[in-house]
């Protein structure tokens, strides 16, 4: 059986290559605001930390690990796009993989031990951190195999449920509230299994809308 290539023309992959730049900013802006809007209030404000204070030392662990892998992402994702040095995207590579790594496995252990919400909510949180654990060894397994397609791919993915932990914040809002018991439940599990589904829709688009030769169909010439 052949396999087929599939080729973007010049103009369609500048246009891609902006997009995802575009992206990547509003991803990093989105970050940056909502980290400022919730994660210094665990710092500073006393009613918070005594509420945490069973756990707090793994809640610091999650939120300053975690925020490394947060804001290097769209430069990782930037660099492979951009075809930077591979030194440098290794380097990146090493610090979002390490403090996404902690900051998710400290995350999952607060989602067994924290009592705050209903276990639905703990459930979401922690599904979403080993989904988010799993994406990134596929990435990793990728590009010690040379896969560098199936590389990239999986870190896209992989970024899109880094960012989902900043879409988690979305169940603390007041029109969220209004939705019922468990309706916080229902929109954290939606904040990371949406995007997460469009993402591979888009990363699937191409190769759905390709027609290969017949011979790769039916695995003969015709």
């Amino acid at each position: 059986m052949q396999t087929t290539a599939f080729t973007v023309s010049g103009g369609s992959s500048r246009v891609s290559h902006r997009i995802a730049v575009l992206l990547l900013a509003c991803a990093a802006a989105s970050s940056i605001f909502i980290w400022l809007q919730f994660a210094p209030r665990y710092f500073f404000q006393t009613g918070i930390l005594n509420k945490h204070q069973r756990h707090v030392a793994w809640l610091f662990l999650h939120i300053l690990t975690a925020s490394s892998a947060l804001f290097t992402g769209p430069f990782l994702l930037w660099s492979g796009f951009r075809k930077a040095p591979m030194a440098i995207h290794r380097k990146i590579g090493v610090v979002y993989l390490i403090g996404g790594g902690l900051g998710t496995s400290a995350g999952m252990l607060l989602s067994t031990v924290a009592k705050h919400r209903a276990p639905a909510f703990y459930l979401g949180t922690f599904f979403l951190g080993l989904v988010w654990l799993t994406a990134a060894f596929m990435g990793y397994r990728a590009i010690r195999n040379r896969q560098v397609e199936a590389h990239q791919e999986w870190m896209i993915r992989s970024y899109v449920l880094t960012w989902s932990f900043v879409a988690c914040r979305i169940p603390d809002l007041s029109i969220v509230q209004s939705l019922g018991p468990g309706g916080d439940s229902t929109i954290l599990w939606a904040t990371w299994s949406v995007p997460l589904f469009f993402t591979e829709v888009v990363l699937q688009w191409r190769r759905s809308g390709a027609r290969p030769a017949r011979s790769s169909v039916f695995g003969g010439n015709s």
